[in-house]
């Protein structure tokens, strides 16, 4: 594809520079739509009577964005966020599949350490404990977010 262009092929997966970029890219391929769900049902779940008389009082789109939408949608945007980081977190398959982790440990992430530590070298203890450290980031992680969002709720 790049040939009709006129630019030289790139070797997304084999190149150091570009493999954790085309990861990224088809992980964030890959998630985008269950977040736009996520958004578009906190969207859809919004009550009409609040942006009508928001429209009659005369409030313009971006008051009606800023003032309304953002903060009833927050919840959901919450949500989203937390999903999305602990899938960040777990993304395995992508790497394992295009990459295997490679070349080199260019697209080694920490949940594909711990399968290589539990499946590949036989260190079980130390793969376990990796794991019990990703999980408590993790739950710290989301407790910093809800707690940082807590008195967010709606205020319309």
């Amino acid at each position: 594809m790049l040939h009709v262009f006129g630019l030289s092929a790139l070797d997304w997966l084999g190149s150091p520079n570009l493999a954790l970029l085309s990861v990224i890219i088809v992980d964030v391929w890959h998630w985008t739509p269950f977040c736009f769900l996520l958004l578009l049902a906190g969207l859809e779940s919004l009550p009409d009577d609040i942006f009508e008389a928001a429209r009659i009082d005369g409030a313009t789109g971006w008051q009606i964005l800023r003032d309304i939408t953002l903060p009833l949608m927050m919840p959901a945007i919450i949500v989203t966020f937390v999903f999305r980081m602990i899938l960040a977190f777990k993304v395995f398959d992508e790497i394992y599949l295009l990459t295997g982790g490679g070349p080199g440990t260019a697209t080694e992430v920490i949940s594909f350490t711990i399968y290589r530590r539990f499946f590949t070298e036989d260190q079980s203890g130390y793969g376990a404990a990796m794991s019990i450290a990703v999980i408590a980031i993790i739950a710290a992680m989301i407790i910093v977010a809800t707690r940082a969002t807590a008195g967010r709720g709606s205020k319309v």
